[in-house]
């Protein structure tokens, strides 16, 4: 057995690492590690294994000797490219300070480029994290921490995720050096932050220039109008645009190719001027919303639109013979709207149209039947059909 290089495990969050796993001095690849309380299943086991690809570590709420955790040699891996450092959400601890200690003393090697921190307890982030200057992808779970200053000054980052982050107010805390922040930052995820005030604590930080990608679910939007206009995709989750919605948030942007909204409600009364500006928008996709009864007639504005989803609408009473407008559309996808009674007698003429979907819609579907369908001679122009 000293002679196994690889060890990959997936699947087995209930079973422990092997005891003594540090005698195999010969492993390359060790997916996930978890740390027990006894000796010989402690931290310390990983001190002389030279690691690399990908590792998981489990359980690090157990540890209470932080020279235990320092012998890791976490600092010393550097084929070691991708960490995830992994806490119990539900667990309790005396002081914050025990996970903050934990995490300082598993500093890795600066080779690495992905780093995932699940269900830290601590209120900063580790210092050495702003000397990682090779990392790219950064994901936050189910953490307490208060703010992310360290992570804002990373040249080569550009995937940031942040999620249950119960008591993170600002992106940017503080910004000592009139720098740009988060500079190389493309795609940016929030979920569930319920205490965000805002981008930065600070008016007039410059942050996000090449931020491409943005995907918002259950947060306020209010604070958080558009730092950078050369968004191509947004997506909105689980909000309340009416009343966290800013002014004019969309006309910002305009390079906007994509965007979805999922289960928001009041959206047509509010954005739905502003969705007329967006001249590059390619497409939209409309879900969960059970207010929505029509679509708001500014959609037939947008020229550029080729793929609408509609998704989840059980108030959607029909589709207007406007859709016509909608010259450069290539793909239709309806699904889970039981209350569309036919399609528009419009549709016939919709020459770009090549693809449409129909999937649990009760009524239309019986309509769209091949041959038998009251509303199959509407349709049978379209090259790809999926009903």
């Amino acid at each position: 057995m000293t002679n196994l290089r690889h060890i990959i495990l997936e699947g087995c969050g209930k079973l422990m690492s092997p005891f003594n796993i540090g005698e195999l001095t010969s492993l390359k690849t060790l997916s996930l590690f978890i740390v027990g309380d006894k000796k010989g299943n402690q931290l310390d086991e990983l001190e002389h294994l030279d690691l690399g690809g990908s590792l998981e570590i489990k359980n690090l709420e157990i540890v209470q000797d932080l020279s235990i955790a320092k012998k890791a040699n976490l600092v010393d891996k550097r084929n070691l490219r991708n960490l995830v450092l992994r806490w119990k959400g539900d667990s309790t601890s005396p002081k914050p300070t025990d996970d903050e200690k934990v995490l300082e003393a598993l500093e890795p090697h600066s080779n690495l480029i992905t780093l995932e921190i699940d269900g830290f307890r601590g209120r900063e982030l580790a210092l050495w994290m702003e000397k990682m200057d090779n990392l790219t992808r950064i994901y936050i779970r189910n953490c307490s921490c208060t703010h992310l200053s360290p992570l804002g000054d990373l040249p080569r980052l550009e995937y940031l995720y942040l999620s249950d982050a119960k008591a993170l107010e600002y992106i940017v805390e503080e910004s000592e050096a009139p720098c740009t922040k988060f500079a190389s930052l493309e795609a940016l995820g929030l979920n569930d932050l319920p205490e965000l005030k805002g981008w930065s604590k600070e008016e007039m930080v410059d942050m996000f220039p090449n931020l491409k990608r943005v995907g918002i679910t259950s947060c306020d939007l209010s604070k958080l109008t558009p730092t950078s206009t050369c968004l191509s995709k947004l997506d909105f989750r689980n909000c309340k645009i009416e009343s966290c919605f800013p002014e004019k948030w969309l006309q910002k942007l305009h390079s906007l190719e994509e965007l979805s909204v999922y289960e928001c409600t009041e959206l047509a009364n509010v954005w739905a001027e502003e969705i007329k500006n967006l001249h590059r928008l390619r497409r939209l996709s409309i879900a969960g919303d059970h207010d929505l009864v029509s679509l708001p007639q500014v959609l037939q504005d947008i020229p550029s639109l080729q793929s609408l989803s509609l998704s989840g609408l059980p108030r959607l009473t029909s589709l207007p013979d406007w859709l016509s407008n909608l010259a450069s559309l290539t793909e239709l996808n309806i699904e889970d709207c039981p209350v569309i009674p036919s399609l528009p007698s419009s549709i016939r003429g919709m020459a770009n149209l090549k693809r449409l979907s129909i999937k649990g819609c009760r009524l239309l579907g019986r309509r769209c039947e091949k041959a038998n369908g009251a509303d199959w001679d509407k349709i049978s122009h379209i090259a790809q059909l999926e009903l």
